[in-house]
């Protein structure tokens, strides 16, 4: 069995993928690129796999740097925002309009596609870190064989990011749950002084 530990890293980095091409889609509603953040030295806090005695694994992420004209995360993960969505360097993660019942797909491997779906836009959601109001929750389905589906419900927060992840595993008519992890604490990257006259 995979250690939660990877479990988790798989679902927050969601790597390995290639988006399908996507058509550009006129402005509707809120940009994706609101509800993911993106500067150096934002920070966030999660609490992470729950542990044997009951704590959580606490898992910080931070933006780091830049590279290839993408912001690299803790762990080497590249992100951006574009006219498409919040994507990672293989795939679209959020995608507009944001709206409820849209969709789209990432390729994983030959015969292996993950579904994306918009489940829930504007649904308070209540972490460590406080309740939010302006939120998008993207369910993504990724079929492992015949008999089991890996499921990522992921949930962001307009001017904060992500925060919410689980992870179930479908087997038949049974859903497993695997991996939660929730925001604790977010850290916007201190604003430089405006420049004096």
């Amino acid at each position: 069995m995979t250690p939660p530990k990877l479990l988790l890293l798989a679902a927050l980095t969601l790597a390995g993928c290639a988006a399908a091409p996507v058509k550009p889609r006129a402005a509707e509603g809120p940009s994706p690129c609101s509800y993911f953040p993106l500067a150096v030295g934002n920070t966030w806090i999660y609490d992470g796999p729950v542990r044997p005695d009951g704590t959580r694994e606490p898992i910080t992420i931070s933006i780091t740097g830049t590279r290839d004209g993408f912001f690299e995360q803790t762990g080497g993960q590249l992100i951006q925002c574009d006219s498409e969505g919040l994507r990672d360097q293989k795939r679209l993660l959020l995608q507009g309009p944001v709206q409820v019942g849209h969709g789209w797909k990432s390729v994983v491997s030959v015969g292996s596609v993950e579904a994306y779906q918009i489940a829930a836009v504007g649904t308070p959601v209540t972490t460590p870190a406080g309740t939010f109001q302006d939120t998008v929750t993207t369910v993504a389905k990724q079929r492992i064989d015949a008999k089991r589906t890996l499921i990522n419900e992921t949930t962001y927060a307009q001017g904060v990011g992500m925060i919410r992840v689980a992870t179930r595993l479908q087997q038949g008519d049974q859903v497993i749950p695997q991996v939660e992890i929730v925001l604790q604490r977010f850290t916007p990257a201190p604003q430089e002084d405006a420049p004096r006259r």
